[in-house]
């Protein structure tokens, strides 16, 4: 995100989004400056940076702030208590680093938006009926199961990264819409989708080099996205013959045992990286740039 100077505080821009005032002060002198300016101006999207964390003990000072909807905390060993203020808290992002956090999710009952680095503890988040989307970092439950965490049934999209699941076993999310996973290398199946397939829409894999069963694929009859790169190979494309909605595939380095292409003509967007056994070229669909 591009920085912007504002009334000489620092801002991210996010476009089409309402800036991010980034909470990054050289003194004790500029936190107060910034908490006055905040309230004044009822500042609803916030990141508060490594600069400013080093400085305080804890987050007591939002405790007037209940207008904040999206904050941002990278730091670890302090006091969180002081974000359970954020009543109308609605997307939160957490980096952990070394130490366990305690954070009790469930405080944020309007929370739609979380992205949280996991830290190898079952966590509970079963009671924010609100929450639409969920990215984990670093996800290895003890289990390497998807079991080991509680979700709502509210989530539409779900993100996971370097993991060590094995399967989706234990994804149970109806109304999931996209679902992401990147450098998950341990993953080599993908059953237990199809309990999360009525709704899905996308879903996008990259280096996810074990991967070698995607016949699940076939029971997500509403996908219309689907972007497979650097992952492992695949015997064949026959499970695309029934996604009648695929509008968009891309399997770039990902290379298809069979050779046979055939299944994804007629789809608006077509991406491989081409072999010598393929029956198509990625030249000979229509894809438009």
């Amino acid at each position: 995100m591009a920085e912007i100077i504002k009334d000489g505080f620092t801002f991210y821009d996010r476009f089409k989004k309402e800036a991010i005032f980034s909470f990054a002060p050289d003194n004790r002198a500029d936190i107060q400056r910034s908490i006055e300016y905040i309230k004044k101006n009822k500042v609803k999207y916030i990141s508060l940076s490594e600069k400013l964390l080093e400085k305080v003990d804890n987050l007591d000072f939002l405790g007037d702030m209940d207008f904040i909807e999206e904050i941002y905390i990278s730091k670890y060993d302090m006091d969180f208590s002081g974000i359970y203020k954020l009543k109308n808290l609605k997307a939160l992002s957490v980096i952990y680093q070394k130490v366990t956090p305690t954070i009790d999710y469930s405080r944020f009952e309007k929370l739609e938006d979380l992205s949280i680095d996991w830290y190898n503890k079952e966590i509970d988040l079963s009671e924010n009926k609100n929450l639409k989307k969920l990215i984990i970092w670093k996800f290895k439950p003890k289990n390497k199961s998807f079991s080991y965490i509680k979700l709502p049934q509210s989530i539409e999209s779900l993100e996971v990264t370097e993991s060590n699941i094995h399967n989706l076993e234990g994804l149970e999310l109806a109304n999931l819409k996209h679902f992401e996973g990147h450098y998950c290398t341990k993953l080599t199946s993908l059953s237990g989708l199809k309990e999360s397939a009525d709704h899905l829409q996308s879903l996008t894999l990259s280096s996810c080099g074990s991967l070698v069963n995607y016949q699940e694929l076939e029971h997500c009859k509403n996908l219309e996205k689907i972007i497979l790169t650097r992952c492992g190979e695949m015997q064949s494309l026959s499970w695309l013959k029934n996604l009648k909605k695929v509008s968009h595939i891309s399997f770039l380095h990902t290379k298809v045992i069979d050779g046979d292409i055939r299944y994804c003509l007629g789809i608006k967007y077509v991406a491989f990286t081409n072999s010598r056994h393929y029956n198509y070229k990625m030249e000979q669909f229509s894809t438009p740039h």
